[in-house]
């Protein structure tokens, strides 16, 4: 449990995967919170299993640069392709959006993490113009 201040009020956020706040709390304010609260730990050793498969016209793209960030745009890692185009990391239960690219492709797919079932994910890149 954290304790915030605004206005001058001492307020309580609680995280249960998402924040709850008391009171009326500024918008900016609510996001900058859930931003710290909620995504300090994502990421980071713990979690749950996430296999990236990363593919390029039907082949595995080696090497892909990969970045997983929340629905909110906060990075929570990055991490590379291996030469069969699968990166394995571990991430806290939530929504996240996986994009993948390479000097001449990119592509992008969002995943939900549970704490009851591992991920699998097929990122399928469409060349650049």
């Amino acid at each position: 449990m954290n304790t915030v201040r605004t206005n001058g009020k001492k307020m309580l956020a609680v995280v249960l995967g998402a924040v709850m706040l008391s009171g009326a709390v500024p918008a900016a304010l609510s996001q900058a919170i859930t931003n710290q609260c909620c995504n300090k730990n994502l990421g980071r050793g713990g979690g749950y299993p996430v296999a990236i498969h990363v593919m390029l016209a039907g082949k595995p793209a080696a090497s892909a640069v990969i970045t997983i960030n929340t629905l909110h745009g906060v990075p929570v890692k990055s991490v590379k392709a291996s030469s069969l185009g699968v990166a394995n990391t571990k991430l806290s239960p939530g929504d996240y959006i996986v994009t993948a690219k390479t000097k001449s492709a990119s592509g992008m797919s969002k995943i939900m993490v549970t704490a009851t079932t591992p991920v699998t994910v097929t990122v399928t890149l469409t060349p650049s113009t």
